[in-house]
């Protein structure tokens, strides 16, 4: 399914404020933390779960980039990749869907 501008930014804002309010919160607890090369994270991803990048943005003053992975079966996940190209998994789901404008909001 297309997805329309207004989506992608809702999207990507909704991984950034993870991604700023959860990373300080689970460093303590990502001593268990693998993190991998971005190209095998993503490999991984579609081969696995049959999941693709949907969305992606910069945070952290361009040191970061967040992703959006879904797939047509309605997982989805959220990675972070560093500028080392090292990217880990933020949070990861099930029963994704595109969401649809609502009548009197932007497309």
């Amino acid at each position: 399914m297309p997805y329309t501008r207004a989506l992608k930014a809702s999207l990507l804002m909704a991984a950034f404020v993870l991604v700023t309010v959860l990373s300080p919160l689970t460093r303590q607890a990502s001593a268990q933390e693998v993190c991998v090369l971005r190209n095998t994270a993503l490999q991984h991803l579609d081969q696995q779960y049959g999941e693709r990048p949907v969305g992606r943005g910069l945070a952290r003053a361009g040191k970061t980039m967040v992703e959006l992975l879904t797939s047509d079966g309605g997982t989805w996940t959220i990675v972070v990749t560093n500028v080392r190209g090292e990217t880990c998994v933020l949070a990861s789901g099930e029963a994704w869907t595109d969401a649809k404008a609502q009548p009197g909001e932007p497309s």
